[in-house]
C-alpha cells in the first residue's frame, strides 16, 4: 500500500505540476520507493524472521519521517 502511495504521489506531480515542485516530488518518492522495495527484499531474504520484521518495521518509520521533510520542501 506504501508503495502504491508514492506511484500515485509521482502520478499526481505531473498531472497536477502547477501545484507541485515537480523534480523535488517525484525524485523524493522515487527514492523512497526504491527503500521500500530494498527493505522489503532484505525482510524476505532474511526469511521473516522477528528481528527483520522489527528492522523492517522500524524503516517504515524512517519513510514516514522523511515524507513529512518532503512535504515541507514541495
Amino acid at each position: 500500500m506504501l508503495l502504491l502511495n508514492y506511484v500515485m504521489a509521482t502520478v499526481f506531480a505531473f498531472k497536477y505540476s502547477g501545484a507541485f515542485n515537480v523534480p523535488v516530488m517525484v525524485g523524493a518518492h522515487a527514492l523512497l520507493a526504491v527503500i521500500l522495495v530494498m527493505r522489503a527484499a532484505k525482510l524476505g531474504a532474511a526469511g521473516y524472521t522477528k528481528d527483520a520484521v522489527n528492522s523492517f518495521y522500524r524503516w517504515i518509520w524512517n519513510l514516514f519521517y522523511a515524507e513529512y521533510f518532503v512535504y515541507v520542501i514541495i
